[in-house]
């Protein structure tokens, strides 16, 4: 059961109270309330005001319904807000409790890529940015990822070479799937892992549960280890009534390999793609620091899987020697934020 609630304020404040929601719904959880979990949409634009039958006002519009189905395609704890907000808040006034303890900038508060989400009613993908208010983007729902899957891979057609487990530079008939935003992913723990089999189970905080995994689909096609983290692209069961897959997998600590994808220097970061043997992709935020201005996209990058503030990231092994990292820490040359906030 759901319901929908329209507010006109600015943009900043809309965003504020979102966070206030979810952050009063996960302390109420937590004592009196069991599972009651909200998912926001925000949009901006012109709405048509009329006096409602019961009365009161109400709004009607095309942004009325963005916002709505903003909200219906976000997961829980999620809040989606579009482009046109993203570029009227002053992200200077936005705050939540986490951005407070971690001393978030404006940038902070909204995911790195402007992701694009096929919505009822629209005939164009719709762009969006999640708010950042807890340790990680709750992301999208099962459906829609699935939804896109699917279009992913029809569009690459049916008889396509398997890609190798390392990630490969763009060719000039990939250009478009690379500039494509990055499929949608999922953190959880490795749960399970049989090492003989080479295939286990990944446990979530998502309402989908465990997903299975197996090495044809971890970078690198090497093995997990039971309690670490990991981040992996949600795709549909193998098998109909079996468990949802986990596809390009990467683990905390374990080193791949990948091609850098897009870099800003000015910003000193980068995202780099990864491949599984299967051909799922995903993009790892890479922090550069002094490095940004000597990657260009295409060139090849060896990872250590880490974690940041925002969840797992990439660290990149300087000129691929194993031995001289760019080390990470709260006072490193390179200002990377490695580790867990305490």
């Amino acid at each position: 059961m759901g319901s929908a609630v329209v507010l006109a304020a600015a943009e900043q404040r809309l965003i504020n109270a979102a966070i206030r929601i979810q952050e009063m719904l996960r302390t109420e959880n937590k004592h009196t309330l069991k599972e009651c979990l909200a998912t926001i949409g925000i949009a901006t634009g012109h709405v048509v005001e009329y006096q409602a039958l019961g009365g009161g006002l109400d709004y009607v519009g095309s942004v009325v319904d963005r916002a709505a189905r903003l909200c219906s395609a976000g997961a829980p704890q999620a809040i989606w807000v579009d482009s046109a907000t993203v570029g009227s808040a002053n992200m200077l006034k936005v705050s939540s409790a986490l951005g407070r303890q971690l001393d978030f900038g404006p940038d902070d508060y909204l995911t790195e890529i402007e992701e694009k989400v096929r919505l009822k009613g629209f005939p164009e993908p719709v762009r969006y940015r999640e708010v950042i208010w807890r340790q990680a983007p709750a992301g999208a729902k099962n459906g829609m990822l699935t939804e896109a899957i699917e279009k992913q891979e029809g569009a690459r057609g049916t008889g396509r070479q398997q890609t190798a487990a390392t990630a490969q530079p763009p060719s000039s008939a990939s250009n478009a799937l690379a500039r494509q935003a990055p499929a949608p992913t999922m953190d959880g723990t490795v749960e399970r892992w049989d090492a003989t089999l080479g295939r286990g189970f990944i446990a979530t905080n998502s309402e989908y549960g465990d997903h299975y995994v197996d090495r044809r689909f971890i970078v690198g096609e090497g093995d997990l280890t039971e309690g670490r983290s990991v981040r992996f692209i949600p795709l549909p069961p193998l098998q109909e009534g079996r468990r949802p897959l986990a596809g390009c997998t990467v683990q905390e600590g374990n080193r791949i390999q990948g091609h850098f994808q897009r870099v800003f220097p000015d910003k000193s970061y980068s995202f780099v793609d990864v491949i599984d043997s299967r051909g799922n992709r995903q993009a790892l935020f890479v922090h550069l620091g002094p490095e940004a201005g000597n990657r260009r996209p295409g060139d090849s990058a060896v990872l250590e899987v880490c974690r940041n503030y925002k969840g797992i990231a990439g660290q990149l092994i300087v000129n691929g020697d194993a031995d001289r990292e760019i080390r990470s820490g709260g006072t490193d040359r390179d200002g990377f934020l490695h580790g867990e906030p305490t």
